[in-house]
């Protein structure tokens, strides 16, 4: 589960970085993706240095999750606005890379590695009682989370329009605008996560009926078309899902 840990690590990095540098210096010019370049690859190399010395992880499988990742950053976008040509394609091809990696690696980080000694003995009580697969698993899950997840519900809702199914082939009509979904979709999903793994299933119920209660007035408002409706539960359901799959992926890694 080593290089499930590493793959989802550096592409919730990279988008991270991508976010970041795109928000701060529109990321479009030359300086701009140069920075973005530097940066990703700093952290990358600290990242596989980490894998491969600490936790043993083969540099067979180190290469191979370099190499879904650099996959991904190349055939997604993090713009908002921009036109997602491969639509949900990426996240499938990282989707099937993450469980053939759970299935195939057999790494063991907790087998004399440095990692492994620290855990078994240096490290607090609490830390020592949750395996080191796991926990590396949750915090590779979790940076995906932030904003990976927000580029798959993007990429399933296909950004700005939505096309109606009429027979006269409508216009394409315009989705809403809702940026505060930057914001809110990592929050939801990171609570979803943390909420399931504490077994609190009645507050992550509670959680998913609020935000329905807060968006129906928008959404019965929608009209004939029912297109914000549509955005709603299809970036949703996505979402929720994206979080269950991370709750299945920590669980079956200890």
């Amino acid at each position: 589960m080593i290089t499930v840990a590493l793959l989802l690590a550096m592409i919730g990095i990279a988008d991270l970085t991508r976010s970041i540098v795109r928000d701060g210096s529109g990321g479009e010019d030359a300086g701009g993706k140069r920075t973005m370049a530097l940066v990703i690859g700093a952290f990358w190399a600290i990242m596989l240095a980490s894998s491969m010395f600490l936790l043993g992880l083969g540099w067979r499988w180190a290469l191979a999750a370099t190499i879904l990742a650099a996959a991904w950053l190349a055939t997604t976008t993090s713009r908002e606005n921009a036109a997602a040509p491969l639509r949900l394609w990426p996240a499938f091809g990282v989707l099937l890379g993450t469980f053939a990696f759970a299935v195939l690696d057999t790494t063991d980080p907790s087998a004399g590695t440095p990692a492994g000694n620290w855990h078994g003995t240096v490290a607090p009580e609490w830390i020592r009682g949750i395996p080191l697969s796991s926990i590396l698993v949750a915090v590779g899950v979790g940076l995906f989370l932030i904003e990976s997840s927000n580029i798959v519900v993007r990429s399933a809702l296909r950004p700005g329009t939505i096309r109606r199914r009429g027979a006269r082939g409508e216009a394409p009509v315009r989705l809403p605008d809702l940026r505060g979904g930057r914001l809110i979709g990592p929050l939801e999903r990171l609570g979803l996560l943390t909420l399931t793994l504490a077994g609190m299933f009645t507050i992550v119920g509670a959680l998913i009926a609020a935000k329905g209660i807060v968006r129906f007035p928008e959404i019965s408002n929608d009209g004939a078309t029912g297109s914000k409706a549509e955005y709603f539960l299809v970036g949703s359901l996505f979402s929720w899902g994206l979080s269950l799959l991370g709750v299945g992926l920590i669980r079956i890694s200890g």
